[in-house]
């Protein structure tokens, strides 16, 4: 075989596998240069301390603002960077699986639907049930199997194999599901159906995400700058409250947007039973501005982490039509914010879950960075 024909065999090699195979996270790439890593991560713990210092004192304002002018543009540009690396799974289909359930889980929220939709979803019979009722029943459930598919999608390359895995996340799926009102079914509610978008996601995923570039780069700015994120969130939650009392209507939309979420964080994070809360001002007690003040914090930093390794992740190298459509839909979605903060949390409810989704099998890979880059230095070769 001559010269042409092996390097032609090559290239389609390289391009086949291309396809199948997830490129590497630049966030992750040790040939980036240090002085650039270890300038991102000073900016970054600049960025906590700031996030944290504003949420001491405007907490509700805080959060909503960063959840509807950096949320949006933080989905559009991270969905962009994630299908240019075909989301870092083993085939290119991968996503659309993802994609689905993430319109199921939007089906089934309430919220979302409103009066009209949750009465059209309802007059659709399905078995002894409705379509509605089946939804929002087990929206948790398709959460959960989205979560599992994920693991599946980033594992497995063989078709019976990852058949065999899905159907192993679907049975484990009904069996948390059918557990009964027990202890372990609202421990299963509360992460596949409160915490994972939200909680887990700004912060417990962006804390491994910080963790994973210090461990690949053995980057003592990185490994500084994952101890003050996780000072920061404990300062945002046990700080006593020094905010003052709200002087808009901050407080209000707040609680009509992100009551489930609140009320769960009372009750776990800062243990204080749903009960013990009849009675306080939701507005100015300083056990809930303290919950706030971390929420505030956890997303208003995750947004701005994205953006502030803007030159090492390389999510803004795209296409003039792609950046357009980017900043067109970044700009509907605040004013669908500015016209009503209710209507901009229905109708952007989708594309913020999506993202959610579609970071799912990132995620996994980032955890299995970290735990080959510790198993190594536990057990070095």
């Amino acid at each position: 075989m001559g010269r042409k024909s092996k390097a032609k065999e090559r290239k389609t090699r390289a391009v086949a596998n291309a396809d199948v195979a997830p490129q590497v996270d630049p966030a992750f790439d040790d040939d980036k240069p240090a002085v650039q890593s270890n300038s991102v991560e000073y900016l970054n713990i600049g960025l906590m301390v700031l996030s944290v210092v504003v949420a001491a004192f405007v907490p509700f304002e805080l959060f909503l603002v960063s959840y509807a002018v950096l949320g949006p543009l933080h989905y559009l540009t991270e969905i962009s960077w994630l299908h240019d690396r075909k989301y870092f799974t083993l085939r290119k289909a991968d996503w659309a699986l993802l994609m689905v359930c993430g319109l199921l889980i939007t089906l089934g929220t309430d919220s979302v639907l409103g009066e009209d939709g949750i009465r059209w979803l309802d007059s659709i019979p399905l078995g002894q049930s409705s379509l509605y009722q089946v939804l929002s029943t087990h929206y948790m459930d398709v959460m959960f199997f989205a979560f599992g598919a994920a693991l599946v999608f980033v594992v497995a390359q063989q078709t019976w194999l990852r058949l065999l895995g899905l159907a192993i996340v679907a049975i484990c799926a009904m069996l948390f599901h059918g557990s009964g009102p027990t202890s372990a079914t609202g421990i299963y509610y509360k992460l596949f159906g409160v915490y994972m978008p939200t909680l887990i996601h700004v912060f417990i995923f962006t804390g491994a995400f910080i963790l994973a570039g210090a461990l690949k780069r053995n980057s003592k700015a990185g490994f500084l700058s994952f101890a003050v994120f996780l000072a920061c969130g404990v300062v945002a939650i046990w700080l006593p409250n020094i905010a003052g009392d709200p002087l808009t209507a901050a407080p209000k939309v707040f609680w009509r947007g992100f009551q489930e979420l609140s009320l769960n964080g009372l009750n776990d994070i800062l243990r204080q039973p749903t009960e013990a809360l009849v009675g306080i001002n939701l507005y100015t007690s300083d056990i809930v501005l303290r919950l706030v003040r971390f929420l505030a914090f956890a997303y208003t930093y995750h947004y701005l982490n994205w953006f502030s390794k803007t030159s090492i992740i390389g999510w803004h190298s795209v296409s003039p039509v792609r950046l357009t459509f980017i900043v067109v839909a970044w700009l509907a979605s605040m004013a669908l914010y500015a016209v009503s903060y209710d209507l901009g949390l229905r109708w952007l409810f989708l594309l913020s879950l999506t993202h959610v989704l579609l970071e799912f099998p990132l995620n996994f890979k980032c955890f299995l960075d970290i735990g080959s880059e510790l198993r190594q230095r536990l057990i070095p070769a």
